[in-house]
């Protein structure tokens, strides 16, 4: 019997071995918002072992030191990273990233071969091989093209290397051939003149260009050109500290088509006309064509605030193209009709399917993952929702302590502030569930009047909300009122109640055959609909308490005949008294609707989930 091999242990990070070397090597690359201010982002140098554990005492010593050096550097800029730039190619960007990366060839190879060491026959034979093979494949890449079978390779490397250097190139650009060409070029190039260095030829290194040509990072921050694309980054920066990242990432989709359109022009250049025929471009386009209301709407919005932000920043000097667009293109109303989403209130017959569908069946095996574990997150958001008139997620991102049950009066805040604000460097006195729940990720409203304290309406406590409440509590005022809410820890774009949404609109859509225009806005619209019914049937209430229930600063236009405005008074004092507007709660009813039964008596009808044909002793699927 043949003895089994011995299973090699996986190499750390930044161990490689290089093509047609035995050797192992340690290969790093600086983070991408310092590579402005090095000569060079990358650092390469051989261990001369192909004995890994041999290979990792020698390196480990290097990539410590460099980590450090880039540490250090970055701790004298007080930069934060950024990720790469897309961009659009030219012909002096094309120069840029070769002659940039024929430069890190030649000083990474002068580091090495000029070091105190210097290149050891060994690796000086691989490093001749290696010249060759290279030079080798440019050859075929630059002679047959995309038909060679070095055309990938050349490709990949090219990726890797624009990305290196900060930037984010598309495929499909049209000069992206050329760009490859290019490269594989400037590889032949590095090659000869490392081969010239190996016969023992001096050969300088020549000096790195900066990105965009730029003299000093610090002294252009945007780039000398002002090219539309260098404001992208800054101004999703300034963007992101006062509002979500769905808005965030709206406003920058919407710019960056607008800078494909102008390919990336110099800001000073646009005019009016230019942000017409991109408009127009839009709604006349053939995938995804806009609406005339997003167009006239967010999109001119969003096309604003950019240049309004670079005129301010002193990047560009000429007038805000969108404050002389006088006209705006349009379409046909049959056109623009099927275009826009609509958006629907459910109709009662509509409640009370959801209310009698699987979605309310505790043993419903439809549900995976977290909706299918966590049945107070299927029962508790649409009754809260529908009953409160909650905007998205609102319900989904409720914790235990914002609840206030210590009065006559049973009270709710809508908000993103956690109910106690802890210094995670001291949690002595924190529990062990609270100090755990002060990594929940922030949580987020759509405005100021969002934030609201309002009674607990009847029908949930009827239900038993308050019961619920309780039980959470017990495991601390920050935690999340439905486990399933909580976003997976590492995302990149951490978002509550995700596994919900992505289960309820299909439901309601598909499943429920409901159709275009339903899903949890939904609610919102019946909400406003019983609102404004109260106001009708009860008389007008008094003013602001209509936009203190729904979380709005002005009515809606329909509601502009009964709904009373607040006036320079809604500016001073602390506002109603949460607990006296019970009464006007108290008014928002849902004839014809039959809610589901109480949580408990609900709840109870769950069979335990069973693994491996054995149920669960003392668990249920309530939390």
């Amino acid at each position: 019997m043949c003895a089994k091999a011995v299973q090699q242990p996986e190499m750390p990070t930044y161990f490689e071995k290089r093509k047609g070397s035995a050797n192992w090597r340690v290969r790093m690359v600086a983070p991408q918002h310092l590579h402005p201010y090095l000569e060079n982002p990358e650092f390469r140098r051989s261990t001369r072992t192909p004995d890994s554990r041999k290979a990792q005492i020698i390196g480990t010593p290097w990539i410590a030191e460099q980590l450090q050096a880039w540490a250090d550097l970055e701790s004298s800029l007080r930069l934060s990273e950024s990720p790469a730039s897309s961009v659009h190619l030219s012909d002096s960007l094309v120069a840029e990233i070769c002659d940039r990366r024929l430069a890190s060839w030649l000083k990474s190879d002068e580091d090495e071969r000029y070091g105190p060491e210097g290149i050891a026959d060994s690796e000086f034979d691989e490093l001749c091989k290696f010249c060759e093979l290279t030079d080798a494949a440019m050859r075929s890449a630059i002679a047959r093209g995309p038909a060679s079978a070095q055309w990938g390779h050349v490709v990949d490397s090219v990726l890797d290397w624009c990305f290196t250097i900060g930037y984010d190139i598309d495929t499909t650009d049209p000069m992206f051939t050329n760009l490859v060409r290019s490269f594989a070029a400037a590889e032949k190039l590095a090659m000869a003149k490392l081969s010239a260095r190996n016969s023992g030829d001096v050969v300088a290194t020549p000096e790195a260009p900066l990105s965009g040509g730029i003299s000093s990072p610090a002294a252009h921050p945007i780039g000398a050109k002002g090219e539309m694309s260098a404001l992208t980054e800054p101004y999703r920066e300034h963007k992101s500290k006062t509002v979500g990242s769905k808005s965030v990432s709206k406003n920058v989709s919407i710019w960056n088509r607008f800078v494909d359109y102008m390919q990336d022009a110099p800001l000073n250049s646009i005019t009016a006309k230019n942000i017409y025929d991109f408009l127009d471009s839009r709604l006349n386009a053939d995938d995804g064509p806009w609406s005339m209301g997003y167009a006239h709407g967010p999109a001119c919005t969003a096309l604003n605030e950019v240049f309004a932000y670079a005129r301010t920043m002193g990047l560009m000097t000429a007038p805000n193209p969108v404050l002389n667009l006088e006209v705006k293109p349009t379409i046909s109303k049959a056109q623009n009709a099927r275009r826009t989403n609509p958006r629907r209130p459910f109709t009662t017959e509509q409640i009370n399917t959801i209310y009698a569908s699987k979605w309310y069946d505790p043993n419903a095996r439809d549900w995976k993952g977290k909706m299918g574990q966590d049945l107070a997150g299927r029962y508790w958001p649409p009754l809260i929702t529908n009953l409160h008139g909650l905007r998205g997620v609102e319900a989904l991102q409720l914790v235990a302590g914002d609840f206030d049950l210590q009065g006559p009066v049973p009270l709710v805040t809508f908000q993103i502030d956690l109910a106690i604000e802890i210094d995670a460097k001291d949690l002595s006195d924190v529990s062990a569930v609270d100090a755990e729940s002060l990594a929940i990720p922030q949580r987020s409203h759509k405005n100021e009047q969002t934030r609201r304290t309002l009674p607990i309406h009847p029908q949930l406590v009827k239900l038993g909300l308050v019961e619920f409440v309780k039980a959470r509590l017990a495991f601390g005022v920050n935690t999340p009122l439905f486990d399933s809410s909580l976003p997976e820890p590492g995302g990149v774009n951490p978002q509550w109640g995700r596994a919900y949404t992505q289960r309820f609109l299909p439901f309601v859509r598909d499943t429920l055959k409901f159709g275009k225009g339903y899903g949890n806005h939904s609610w919102r619209h019946k909400f406003e609909d019983a609102l404004r019914d109260a106001n009708i049937q009860h008389g007008t209430w008094p003013a602001g308490v209509p936009q203190l229930v729904s979380g709005r600063k002005k009515p809606r236009k329909v509601d502009n005949e009964i709904f009373r405005e607040v006036g320079s008074e809604d500016d001073y004092g602390d506002g109603y008294d949460p607990a006296s507007i019970l009464k006007y709660i108290e008014q928002l009813t849902f004839p014809g609707v039959v809610f589901p039964p109480p949580f408990a008596e609900w709840i109870a009808k769950a069979i335990p989930l069973q693994r491996n044909g054995s149920k669960r002793a003392g668990r249920t699927r309530d939390n």
